[in-house]
């Protein structure tokens, strides 16, 4: 379990720059990347191209997350393609299915009425399926909004977080029970001790620092035992618990910590 949180907290931290590059393809990073791997697209339709350095491939690893959650917030509609891209507001289907010829090439903005900044109706029960049609309807146009953007779809704020990533990729594998622990977790993040302490925390309870046990497993050629006492093999619960210093530590700080630690190892 360990090594399974490990993997999918690198990819979400990851994620965090692939979100970036989505972004921000007009920084000089993203001017870069986008000349060498992605010239007539983004990020999402990347490919890992011939002879890639190995920050891209460990970056292009996190393509297929981005692509579960990204999505386009509409507001002038005159840069996203009707097909393929993930625009419309939905967790199981947020591109466009139907296929009538009139919607190849076609942007958003031509699904609006020209007179005034809302929805053609007739035109959208012509070229979509009655659930499209009825999901466009409801994504609300402004009259300001100039540009289309990409939001994250797993926070209210539309913001990557690495959090929001790792809980995503729990979901999907079945590690994650959305009514198990939640509450326990709601109350984990409301702490008041700094993000970085909280942060780490969360690391610990969730098996993700780098040990050495954990360095082996991802076959890194290290000793496993822990230098500081020589005593066993470098776990988080030896470090934070078997230790004879940990226990000093925790004696003198009177601090109560109940067993078994595997309680609090969540997933």
């Amino acid at each position: 379990m360990g090594f399974r949180s490990l993997h999918d907290y690198n990819l979400s931290l990851l994620g965090k720059q692939g979100w970036r590059l989505l972004l921000n393809d007009h920084t000089l990073v993203g001017r870069v990347y986008k000349a060498r791997y992605y010239l007539q697209g983004n990020f999402l339709t990347s490919s890992l191209g011939s002879n890639p350095s190995f920050i891209w491939k460990s970056i292009f690893e996190s393509q297929d997350l981005i692509k579960t959650c990204a999505r386009i917030r509409i507001g002038s509609g005159l840069d996203t393609n009707v097909l393929n891209t993930p625009w419309l507001p939905s967790d199981t289907s947020p591109r466009v299915e139907s296929d009538h010829p009139s919607l190849h090439s076609c942007k958003v903005y031509q699904l609006m009425k020209t007179d005034v900044k809302e929805w053609d109706s007739e035109v959208l029960y012509d070229l979509f399926n009655s659930r499209e049609a009825q999901i466009i309807l409801q994504i609300p146009l402004n009259s300001n909004s100039i540009e289309d953007v990409w939001y994250w779809s797993k926070e209210p704020t539309g913001f990557y977080s690495v959090k929001s990533a790792y809980k995503h990729l729990q979901v999907i594998k079945g590690n994650w029970s959305m009514d198990d622990n939640s509450n326990l977790w709601k109350n984990f993040w409301k702490i008041k001790v700094p993000p970085k302490v909280l942060h780490f925390a969360w690391r610990v309870l969730t098996d993700c620092l780098a040990t050495r046990v954990q360095l082996q497993i991802k076959r890194v050629p290290v000793q496993n035992h822990y230098l500081f006492c020589n005593s066993a093999a470098e776990t988080t619960l030896h470090l934070f618990l078997d230790c004879p210093f940990s226990k000093s530590c925790w004696n003198i700080s009177a601090v109560t910590i109940p067993r078994p630690f595997d309680c609090y190892q969540l997933s």
